[in-house]
């Protein structure tokens, strides 16, 4: 029988909901908005796309503004700690194992 496919909200929400003290209370805005961001980067990561690290420390100061201790929700702070916790959820998500790579442009592109 063919594994029933899920969306990817609902893959990266679950990947997101990995970095918090307590699963079982809502988060709040700021720390779910980060959390999603983190399983953003996961995702991306796990399929061998690098994306910029850089950004969400620039959008974070917005977010400590509007809640200073949104941070308190979570278990760690450490952006690889995240991308590796959840990059074997989405791994234990999609039945995969090993390393998935993303083909390259020249994978991509016919030269037909």
């Amino acid at each position: 029988m063919p594994t029933q496919l899920r969306k990817m909200s609902d893959l990266l929400k679950e990947m997101a909901e990995l970095a918090f003290k307590d699963r079982k209370s809502p988060p709040t805005v700021q720390a779910m908005s980060v959390a999603l961001l983190y399983a953003h980067i996961a995702w991306n990561e796990s399929v061998g796309l690098k994306p910029a690290r850089e950004f969400p420390a620039r959008s974070f100061k917005e977010l400590e503004a509007a809640n200073p201790h949104f941070w308190d929700e979570f278990k760690s702070t450490d952006l690889d700690y995240y991308v590796k916790a959840m990059s074997l959820q989405r791994h234990r998500n999609m039945g995969l194992t090993g390393v998935i790579t993303a083909p390259t442009c020249s994978q991509c592109v016919s030269t037909d």
